[in-house]
């Protein structure tokens, strides 16, 4: 039988919140000696999606190396259309999703499968929970990352991120410019002195 743990979410921009959800995908597919997809949504404005998808694609693969990821598109927008693409490909998939998902996921699955796609098996599991007013990684969330990047604080949008990841300063710009931001040239330097 042929497994794909598979996820699929806005990520708009990526936290490091969204690195548990990663980790999860992965472990899972070690464990069950499964093949592993995450896929974002293509979805962009300026309010909440402020990322093009090659960029938040981009964004994730140097965040999370030897991980899939690849956008939706218009065609196949959503996580329903994207398991269509998946059908005869896989007999079994396993969703993860947040604790929050869990339940609707696993109905909506459960009502769509034999009609938009076709698996053997598909179950759902929890990445784990998430308390939005803890603080750290547990309460990081992408609305708060926008609201940092709006308030051009760089410094708490970088603590959102994985560690060391080497890209913040390009993920902080791409999210004001897709926000429609301009860019404060003094933090921008003043960053740039601070190493």
């Amino acid at each position: 039988m042929k497994t794909l743990v598979y996820a699929f979410g806005r990520m708009n921009p990526p936290t490091a919140g969204h690195g548990k959800l990663v980790q999860k995908v992965k472990q899972l597919a070690q464990r069950e000696r499964a093949d592993h997809l995450i896929v974002v949504s293509h979805s962009q404005d300026k309010h909440k999606n402020p990322l093009t998808p090659q960029k938040k694609v981009a964004h994730l693969k140097k965040m999370f190396p030897q991980t899939k990821f690849k956008a939706s598109d218009r065609v196949n927008p959503n996580f329903i259309k994207q398991l269509g693409l998946l059908t005869g490909k896989y007999d079994k998939v396993i969703m993860v999703a947040g604790s929050d998902r869990v339940q609707e996921f696993q109905r909506i699955l459960d009502r769509y499968n034999g009609k938009d796609f076709k698996f053997d098996e598909i179950d759902v599991i929890s990445a784990g929970q998430r308390d939005p007013d803890a603080e750290g990684v547990t309460g990081i969330s992408a609305s708060k990352m926008r609201l940092f990047a709006k308030n051009n604080d760089f410094n708490s949008f970088k603590r959102g991120l994985p560690m060391g990841y080497s890209g913040s300063q390009q993920l902080f710009k791409d999210v004001k410019s897709g926000m429609q931001l301009k860019e404060d040239k003094h933090h921008t330097f003043s960053q740039f002195l601070r190493g």
